[in-house]
């Protein structure tokens, strides 16, 4: 939707930044409502919908309906869900990653959008892919008053709307602990079958670790000698390598993920893994744990 705004804009707008006379003062004279647009990305923690996937059809009403899995669209989670999550599951502080004018942007900077985001984890976590939302703002001239101004927002913390939360998960949870570094990058592409859609490629690089394992060794001894509970979440049996992206409505701005094959480099250990590594044995536990919570009856 957003070409179809811009072409409005500058085929019905009285000053036309397409008008060559047009000045910057005559630019910044353009009341558009919504005036300015921002698009955030959290991790989040899923905690039911990866798990009902794998597990609903193998008992549906007391059916054994899992040889039609693979023919059920979106059944990998390949795709995008629209869904609303709790403020809860984020874990992360969002990050701004692309900021919009609409009254002064130009339809080819919005074709390929890129983004660099960095998460430093301030808690060992599970992170099963990464949540996107907007906010819009109604804004006058005075770019001063744009964070006072109305504002539209799809926030997990903010009141429901039917915009809900894009979730693009990824091909299997990963296991960062405190103080790792998550280096995430993000691209939208503008889809040549249909121009208000987008596709969205995530790519998440080596993650980096912390080189103090303190922390790690604390938190292993913890949970072995106080059987310490943990949140709930959704973790996939099946191993996947990469996901590939597809194409979404460009209102959800958001539509796959695809995991980077440096995070499968030669060095990196198995999950779950056996060897004395404090880091592969914290991990151990956080899934066994995590069988323990969420073992079916």
């Amino acid at each position: 939707m957003l070409e179809s705004v811009i072409y409005a804009r500058d085929h019905f707008l009285r000053s036309s930044i397409q008008n060559d006379d047009s000045t910057s003062e005559q630019n910044e004279s353009i009341v558009i409502f919504p005036s300015h647009a921002y698009l955030y990305c959290a991790p989040f923690m899923d905690q039911n919908i990866r798990i009902e996937l794998n597990t609903m059809w193998n008992d549906y009403f007391n059916l054994n309906l899992s040889p039609i899995r693979q023919h059920i669209k979106n059944s990998d989670l390949s795709e995008c869900v629209i869904e609303t999550i709790e403020p809860s599951q984020l874990v992360h502080d969002a990050q701004l990653i692309q900021s919009i004018d609409l009254r002064t942007v130009r339809i080819d900077e919005l074709q390929s959008m890129r983004s660099f985001c960095e998460f430093t984890i301030d808690n060992t976590c599970i992170i099963s892919g990464f949540c996107f939302w907007f906010d819009c703002y109604f804004s006058t001239n005075d770019n001063s008053s744009i964070l006072r101004s109305t504002r539209l927002t799809t926030n997990p913390s903010s009141p429901k709307t039917h915009w809900k939360q894009t979730l693009v998960f990824l091909p299997e949870d990963i296991y960062p602990l405190k103080n790792d570094i998550v280096p995430v990058n993000i691209k939208l592409k503008q889809s040549a079958a249909n121009r208000r859609q987008y596709d969205l490629t995530i790519s998440i690089k080596k993650i980096k670790e912390n080189l103090n394992n303190n922390d790690e060794t604390i938190l292993v001894e913890n949970l072995n000698n106080k059987g310490q509970r943990r949140r709930s979440s959704t973790m996939s049996t099946d191993k996947h390598i990469t996901s590939e992206s597809q194409t979404m409505d460009e209102t959800s701005d958001s539509t796959s993920s695809e995991s980077d094959n440096d995070s499968n480099a030669s060095d990196e250990h198995p999950i779950p893994c056996s060897c004395d590594r404090e880091r592969c044995k914290l991990i151990k536990i956080i899934i066994e744990k995590y069988d323990e919570e969420n073992a079916i009856e």
